[in-house]
């Protein structure tokens, strides 16, 4: 366990903004996303305001009321905040609140905290992680922008 806070890494993160609604299959859609790695501790993300003009890039938001999250896809499958990998929520994991974008907003002051555990779920907390049949944060298609992928067998 490291103690000094600026060594610590939990690997490369997704930072999402995510719609508040689920899909009809229970994916959050993500709006947008950064990928960031630790930098003396602490993982620094931004997105830019989108002004509608031209495609749309993966950092860009339009505004909107979404979720912040961020977190690691260890098994490289497209999805954040599963089993066995980082997860965090604005406010607090397992306690998410949306929070509105627009061209003024200003994300650079917010923090979070990552980390592996779950809080144990009971009935009087049915939207506490890990949560029924939640299935993570969706990470935009890779066929909508290129993003590095782990290779995972020789082919």
């Amino acid at each position: 366990m490291v103690t000094d806070a600026e060594e610590r890494d939990a690997g490369l993160h997704f930072v999402l903004l995510v719609r508040t609604e689920p899909d009809e299959n229970g994916n959050y859609l993500t709006e947008a996303q950064d990928s960031v790695q630790a930098d003396n501790g602490q993982y620094v993300f931004s997105f830019r305001h989108y002004d509608g003009v031209g495609e749309q890039e993966p950092d860009e938001v339009r505004p909107g009321t979404y979720y912040l999250v961020g977190g690691t896809d260890l098994d490289n499958d497209g999805i954040i905040c599963q089993p066995g990998e980082a997860c965090a929520e604005y406010p607090v994991s397992g306690l998410r609140e949306a929070i509105h974008v627009d061209q003024n907003t200003d994300l650079t002051s917010i923090r979070m905290t990552t980390g592996f555990s779950r809080p144990t779920i009971s009935a009087a907390t049915p939207d506490v992680l890990p949560r029924p049949d939640f299935a993570g944060y969706r990470l935009i298609p890779e066929d909508d922008f290129v993003r590095p992928l782990k290779k995972l067998s020789g082919e």
